[in-house]
């Protein structure tokens, strides 16, 4: 099982990376809260003008969050492999 053509991966830590990388998590989580609150401040103007019932305005907010959780990073990985 020991491969001896395969150089080790330097697992070292590098402090600054480190940082970086939790800031980047950090303000991405910010911008994500701050974006479903927008979101849930307009449902009820939203209620009114599209005149929806609460459960239905509930499948999108839902929905909208599901989206813009999950799809963005899919479509990052898709432009990095063309």
């Amino acid at each position: 099982m020991n491969n001896p053509k395969v150089d080790p991966v330097d697992t070292t830590l590098n402090p600054a990376k480190s940082r970086m990388a939790l800031y980047a998590v950090g303000c991405g989580f910010l911008l994500a809260l701050l974006d479903t609150t927008a979101l849930n401040v307009a449902v009820a103007d939203m209620g009114r003008w599209l005149g929806g019932s609460i459960s239905g305005l509930q499948w999108v907010i839902n929905s909208y969050t599901i989206y813009t959780r999950n799809f963005p990073p899919h479509l990052r990985c898709l432009g990095r492999s063309h």
